[in-house]
């Protein structure tokens, strides 16, 4: 009986989806035609951090991605001269995706979604 349960476990752990129901991502879109740079911090004390150079217009990249959960601590966005920190302290669990969009105005948006 333990043997049966086993393989059933292996079988449904293995089905679609399974692995990557614990995942969490942290990914950033320039809508504005600003090259910018962005400097992302995350865990319990903000150690860990994830960046992007010159990120472009209009295209979607991943910053940062991991399992379990994790606290989005601060997003730092440099468009040319103008410097912007926002201190979030933001629970990202798995499953879900942290989107950071610079706006054409040059605004910085946060959300959490479904991935």
């Amino acid at each position: 009986m333990g043997r049966v349960m086993g393989l059933l476990f292996v079988a449904v752990c293995l089905g679609p989806g399974c692995g990557r129901q614990g995942e969490w991502e942290i990914t950033v879109e320039n809508r504005g035609v600003v090259p910018a740079y962005i400097l992302v911090t995350t865990g319990a004390v903000g150690m860990y951090r994830g960046r992007v150079y010159d990120s472009p217009e209009g295209k979607t990249i991943k910053v940062s991605a991991g399992r379990g959960e994790t606290v989005v601590r601060t997003v730092k966005v440099v468009l040319g001269k103008n410097e912007q920190l926002h201190k979030l302290n933001d629970k990202l669990r798995g499953g879900k995706r942290y989107a950071i969009i610079i706006t054409a105005e040059g605004k910085v948006e946060t959300s959490i979604w479904d991935k």
